[in-house]
């Protein structure tokens, strides 16, 4: 099955106006993104004694990217049951996920959630913990359309990751952002070749898992269940 892609040109054709408010108002979002992950890699930076530069030099809009999406729920007639599949528990890969939403709850209106992600746990021995979250049926307003803005910002493909609670005495393994994010790329994809998600763990590199493990923050895979782990080593 093939779907059509349809490109800015020729959307710019049929509704050029519509075009290009859209492209303005997501381009001033994409800026604003910017400026707020950069504050708050900088107050982290800050808060653990850091250089001020230490997280956000890593963040140069290099390879991999950061990504910005922009999702619509449409509203459901009824409220689905939990046989109905949704979005499991899960971690983000990168450093944080900014949040823009309409939903509910917050305290603050226009209010951004900010969620850590694995790679700064990582990086920081888990001083900065990443967030584990899912979607449930309970709580999601089905009776009306939801939009949600999520940017997830990663740090450069060439980032090492190295614990910040790793002793000096500790041999300096690299674990750059790359080969983590390859790494989480196998296991999301490989999961899928089996119920339990065992052959996904059998595709992983065992040194740069037991690594992972050595440095206690297997808690930001278990979604993958990585706990696992001694039965494939």
């Amino acid at each position: 099955m093939e779907f059509p892609l349809i490109s800015l040109r020729d959307f710019e054709s049929d509704f050029p106006n519509l075009a290009k408010q859209t492209l303005k108002a997501s381009q001033e979002m994409y800026e604003m993104r910017t400026l707020s992950d950069s504050c708050v890699l900088f107050c982290f930076s800050w808060h653990m004694g850091l250089p001020k530069d230490f997280f956000t030099s890593s963040h140069q809009d290099s390879l991999p990217g950061n990504t910005l999406k922009f999702i619509k729920y449409p509203k459901l007639a009824i409220k689905p049951d939990d046989a109905v599949p949704c979005l499991t528990k899960h971690t983000d890969w990168g450093s944080i996920t900014l949040l823009f939403t309409d939903s509910p709850g917050l305290e603050l209106p226009g209010g951004i959630v900010i969620n850590i992600g694995d790679a700064l746990s990582l990086w920081t021995g888990q001083q900065l913990k990443s967030t584990m979250h899912c979607i449930s049926w309970e709580k999601v307003l089905v009776d009306q359309d939801r939009y949600s803005m999520p940017c997830f910002v990663h740090p450069n493909f060439t980032t090492n990751l190295r614990s910040l609670r790793a002793p000096e005495s500790m041999e300096a393994k690299e674990i750059t952002y790359k080969k983590y994010y390859n790494f989480r790329m196998k296991l999301t994809w490989g999961s899928l070749q089996g119920d339990d998600g065992a052959g996904a763990l059998e595709d992983v590199e065992k040194e740069l898992l037991s690594y992972i493990n050595s440095l206690g923050v297997t808690r930001t895979l278990e979604s993958h269940a990585l706990t696992r782990t001694e039965e494939v080593q």
